[in-house]
Order: C-alpha cells, then structure tokens, then sequence
C-alpha cells in the first residue's frame, strides 16, 4: 500500500485491516516527510485553525464534487495528484478533507448515528429550534398539525379567525419543516460524532449522501506523497532573515567616502548607537513627482511627529509625500513608481527611497533586497548598499538586484555584506557619494566607471571595506523574478494582514498587529508577530515560538519559519537589538528558561562546545520545554550533520518515551566526544529498548 493523502487519512482514522494498518504505520515512521503531515492533520481537525472552503466553489480544489470523490475513492488519476498536491500546500483544503474523512469513518463504524430520529428525538429537535431559531406561528401550527394527524382519535379544529390555508402554501410550509428537520438531524448527528468537540465549520463538505469507507481497498493510481516545496531563494547566497525597523543595525550604513552633513534623519525607537538609513539621501518632499505605490502586499512607511514618529500602512495608489522610510512585513512584494523606474522590494526589508542633491531618485537599502528595472533608454537610479554607493544605469529594461545581508556567526561579530545582481543583461556602475558627486576615493577592485556584463555580480564585505568584487557569471538568482510567496497559505497570510493594517487609520500599526497575534490562524499570528518584530517588539514572536499549549503550538515547520524570520537578524544587529530579544526571552519564554534560550539561539562555536556546551546541548533534548528541545536538536543537527537516518530518530515534539532512543544515540556521540563540526558520527545505535513497540501517543 504507496504512502498517500488518501492511504494516511485511513491510517489515521484507522478503517484499515489489522495487516495494512500495521504496514502503513511501518512506513509513516520510516518517512521523512508522514510524520509531520500527520500531525499537521491532528491539529487542524481538532483545533479548526482554518474555515472551510466555500460551498459554491468551482475549480479542482474548491469543488465539493472533487472533494467528495476523492473521499469516495473514484476521483479519476488525472486529477487525484493535483488534488492531494494542493491538500499538502494549504491548510484549508487538508482540514477539510481530513474532517470529512474522520466524519465518514465515524458513520462507518457507528451507521446508527445517522438514522432518522424517531418521533420524541424529533419533538426535542424541533423544541430545541423553537427557542433558538426563528420560527413563526405558522411553522408551530403545522407542527402541531401533524401531530393531531397522527392521532386517531383527533379531530379537525377550524382555526378562529384565521384564513384557511391554500393546498400550494400548505406544502410549501411542509417543505420547509421538512428540511429545517434535516437540518437539526444533521447538526445532531454531527454533535454525536464529535462527542461534544468543538464542530469544525463544513460549508464546503461534500453533498449530503454518505459515503461508505472502504475496510481495504488501495486508492488506485494514488501518487505518493511529496514535502511541499519551499519559497524560492531570493537573489541571496545567505539565508535571509528580517531585521527590527525600530531597533538599527549596529553598523554605520554609510558611502565609502564621509558623508555630508545629514539632510534627513530616520531615528527609530531603541535604535542601536548608529541610525538605520544613510543620512545623505534626501527626504521626499510633496512634489507631483512623489513615488507611488502599487500593488504587491502591505508596505509601512515611518511618519516624524511631535511625538517621535510611528508607522502607518500605505495602502496601493497612494503617494509617498512625506515619508521615504520603508518596511516590508514578510511574505509581501509591493512596489513602488519614481521618474519611470520601478523598485520591486521583497519581504523583510527596510530601505529608504529619496532623491540625491541633482534631484535624481536615490535607493537606499539598510537590509533585504529590492529589484529596480526602468524602460527608458537612459533610466539610472542611485544605490546605496552597504558600502557600495553609485549610479546604476545600462539596460534596466532587464531587472537589476540589489540586497544587504546582515549575519553575524556563533562567537564572531556581526558581519554585513552588499550584492548587486547585473540581471540578464549588462548594466552600467558608476561609484559616487551619498549625494550623487563623483567619489574623490573610489573602492578599490573596480574602476570608477565599469560595466557588469549579464548575470555578474558586485560584492561588498565589511571584512574589506575599502574593496569591491566582481563576480564571474552564474544564473540569474529565481527571485528576480518573484512577486508574490509561493505558499498560497502565506499569500493569505499577506492579505490577512494587509486589511488589518488598512483598518489601522493614522493611529500606528502596533495594536492591531497586537490583535492579530491572537487570533486563531497560525500563519496570520506568525506574519503579525513577525512584522512586531521588525518594529524593534519581539515579545510575541518568543510567546509564539514558546507556546506548548495544544491550541497554540506551532507545528514544526511553522516554528522553524517564525524562528528563521525574526531571531537570526535580531542577534546580528547590535548590542541594544540582542538585549531586547534576550529580554523577551527571560520575561515571555518559560520561567527560568530565558538566558539557555538566548545561548541555544545565539548558538555554540567550537570553544563553547569545547567549554561544556556539547554537554548543555545533548542535555537540552529531555529538557521539559518544547521550545528548548527544539533549539536543541536544531544546534545539534548543524554542528554534526548526520545521516538521514539518525536525524530522524529524534523530534522535539514526541512524547518522551518516543524521544528516549534518539537522546540516548545523541548521549553516546556525546561520550566518544564527536559534538563538534567536521567531526563524522559513528554508525553505532542505541540500544533498543525494551518491551512493547511504543506507540506515538502526540
């Protein structure tokens, strides 16, 4: 039996043979991929995170016909791989399937909970809707008709001083008790299944009739079940990760020759010892030239007031009058318009959009990546990133890249690292000063003037400041060309947050992100805190990350995203940015667990390991914090790099009998001294334990 949607939502529901379960099961355990499916499809059908689709859906994934096909095993095999591709990439579309499945099982083995309900059940129905539904005189009086037809010694009363009902209405009354009766049966039925669980919303269930489970059958022609695939790398040889817009990098964004005096200022609350965005670049003033924003997600813009300046949304259409501070919440592409050059910036990025002093539209990128492209024949935009401070002109009818990558490694300083991607076509680099100026001390490693031929790059690295690289020619990097996230649940994600931020008004954005956080969707609690995050507030990002509770555990793959996209970068920042994150972990994580926190985020360089933290590691996996375990075996899976098989034997989120072989492999690599990097682990195994064959009980 293959190992597919269909197949594991059997296996899961158990309706399978004794024979098949058990080999199923085998193969579950053995995939890289079931198990965390699995439990994806538990959280979703007992804490219905998502709606259902809708009932007048059309299309192969919102169809009720589809759905119920595949539910009844007769999709055709054209359509059955598409159909579970789209369950594995969206919580919606499984929660549905999996709910129905687990509501077709239960009548399968119970076929006496959707019988039709004898005259008392139908009396305490239709009691039970009179207090709670809107039924009228009428409805009651035939009601009561019937149950005076029922009796044989009843006798016709004329109703006093109404008008005797016409046969056609009579019926059509019929009709509707009828089905408001079907109605409550259905609503009983299903509160008998769920056994006084909280109902999941089914409007785009299948249609009404039930269909029965097969006790054995294969799926025919079912494809296997593949891991969804990930949002393409953008433009970034590094793993990108945001950084907090109100608390600044650590490192002067500034040209390589001395800045001017500063015709603006982007101060930011908790800002670190040196401001976020290049003084030098000129404020936008309220010219009809302003940029305009256009589509592609939410886009927040930093307003100065008298009370030191807040962040608003900008909703597409508006013009950037007096503002060019920019900040991209994650998952979003919005764009912006300035003299005929279009500016593509990509999530979790901060950039600062102005004019140079001849007038011409000047990019200042503090973190992330933006792409710039133009149709005219002379198009040049100025760029400043990192130490890279120019003119970038030539055929920007192909899009170029810029990006500012900030890292900073286990024991090492921060690092900063600028990439301008030449496209798929030559472009012209011109270096100059902050304003626009000629620079009198060019970067050394490339002229003045010089010419990017397609798909090279120019690299600047803080470890060599006074120096630029030319790389040699490689395939234009996917996210070039990207403008929206893959995943069509973080796609929802960014819309969910942008109607929230267009409510928000001129009064900021923080309370209603606040609000977002507690909402029940996960990834709509994950872009919220996320975007939280990349204002400098990083206290619901670690209540997320820390949550054990079974309403609001993330799931591993949501964890490791929400993790990825805010922590990382909070560290590489600066001082003031890690004693934020190190306070949100002390006051929001678990008690007593904020500073092994902060040491298994930071994470361990080959001293520290050396020093007793291969030892803090090891011991981290039993730890009773979950958010603990998974740190743990997150640092310890980088630093050895064992084979597949052995980074399976352990998961954070298993019971602890389940964990106990893992951590008893992990002590023994321990013991030999082998927690260290470049080391190889040997291919001895723990001793298995003994009894019964445990079952996963999560």
């Amino acid at each position: 039996m293959r190992l597919t949607i269909r197949t594991l939502l059997a296996w899961i529901d158990e309706v399978l043979p004794p024979e098949d379960q058990r080999d199923l099961g085998e193969k579950v355990a053995g995939s890289g991929v079931a198990p965390r499916l699995v439990e994806r499809i538990r959280y979703l059908v007992e804490h219905a995170a998502v709606a259902a689709p809708a009932p007048e859906g059309r299309g192969l994934a919102d169809d009720p016909n589809t759905a119920a096909e595949f539910l009844d095993n007769v999709l055709a095999s054209d359509r059955l791989e598409a159909f579970e591709r789209v369950c594995v990439e969206s919580d919606r579309h499984l929660a549905e399937a999996s709910a129905c499945h687990r509501l077709l099982a239960e009548i399968a083995r119970d076929p006496q909970v959707v019988e039709v309900p004898g005259p008392r059940e139908s009396r305490r129905l239709l009691d039970a809707a009179a207090k709670h539904l809107p039924i009228g005189p009428g409805d009651l009086e035939i009601r009561s008709a019937g149950k005076a037809a029922r009796s044989p010694s009843a006798k016709p009363t004329p109703a006093v001083g109404r008008r005797r009902r016409a046969p056609a209405a009579a019926w059509m009354a019929a009709a509707a008790a009828a089905a408001l009766l079907l109605l409550l049966s259905g609503l009983l039925v299903w509160s008998l299944v769920r056994s006084g669980r909280r109902p999941r919303e089914l409007a785009g269930s299948p249609p009404a009739a039930v269909a029965t489970i097969p006790t054995v059958a294969e799926p025919a022609l079912e494809q296997p079940i593949e891991e969804r695939a990930p949002e393409a790398a953008v433009m970034q040889p590094a793993e990108e990760q945001p950084i907090a817009a109100g608390d600044a990098p650590a490192i002067v964004v500034a040209p390589p020759t001395p800045a001017p005096p500063a015709a603006t200022a982007a101060p930011a609350a908790a800002a670190d010892a040196t401001a976020t965005a290049s003084p030098a670049v000129a404020p936008i003033s309220d010219a009809d030239d302003a940029p305009l924003v256009g589509e592609g997600g939410p886009l927040l813009h930093r307003v100065e007031d008298r009370g030191g300046g807040r962040w608003l949304a900008v909703a597409p259409g508006d013009a950037l009058t007096d503002s060019g501070d920019l900040l991209v919440p994650p998952w979003s592409y919005p764009t912006l318009s300035i003299d005929g050059i279009v500016i593509r910036l990509h999530p979790n990025t901060r950039a600062v959009l102005g004019r140079d002093a001849s007038g011409a539209p000047r990019l200042d990128v503090v973190f992330g990546r933006a792409v710039v492209s133009g149709a005219a024949a002379d198009a040049a935009v100025g760029v400043i990133a990192g130490g890279l401070c120019g003119e970038l002109s030539g055929v920007l009818r192909q899009p170029a890249g810029i990006e500012v990558v900030l890292e900073r490694a286990a024991g090492e300083a921060p690092r900063r690292r600028a990439i301008v991607h030449a496209g798929l076509a030559e472009k012209v680099w011109r270096q100059t000063t902050a304003t626009g100026a000629a620079a009198e001390e060019p970067l050394a490693g490339i002229p003045g003037e010089s010419v990017l031929a397609a798909r090279t790059t120019l690299t600047w690295d803080d470890r060599d400041a006074g120096r630029a690289v030319v790389g040699p020619p490689a395939a234009e990097p996917a996210g070039m060309r990207e403008t929206t996230a893959a995943d069509r649940t973080r796609r929802a994600a960014a819309r969910s947050l942008a109607d929230t931020l267009a409510a928000a008004g001129a009064g900021g954005v923080e309370q209603p992100l606040r609000r977002l956080v507690a909402g029940r969707r996960a990834e709509d609690r994950m872009i919220a805190a996320a975007t939280l995050a990349l204002l400098g507030e990083y206290g619901e990002t670690v209540s997320l990350l820390c949550d054990d509770t079974p309403r609001g555990r993330l799931l591993e793959d949501q964890w490791t995203d929400l993790e990825s996209l805010v922590v990382p970068l909070a560290i590489a920042r600066g001082d003031n940015a890690l004693a934020a994150l190190a306070e949100a972990f002390r006051t929001h994580g678990p008690a007593g667990k904020g500073e092994l926190l902060l040491s298994l985020a930071r994470g361990f360089s080959d001293a520290d390991l050396a020093a007793g933290g291969d030892a803090v590691l090891v011991e981290s996996l039993d730890d009773g914090s979950l958010a603990v375990r998974r740190y743990a075996i997150r640092r310890l899976l980088e630093i050895v790099q064992p084979d597949d098989r052995h980074r399976k034997d352990y998961r954070a989120d298993r019971s602890e009998l389940l964990r106990r072989e893992g951590i008893a492999w992990w002590r023994a690599r321990l013991d030999e001294g082998r927690i260290r990097r470049g080391a190889s682990p040997a291919e001895s195994s723990p001793p298995a334990a003994s009894g019964a064959e445990p079952r996963d009980d999560e």
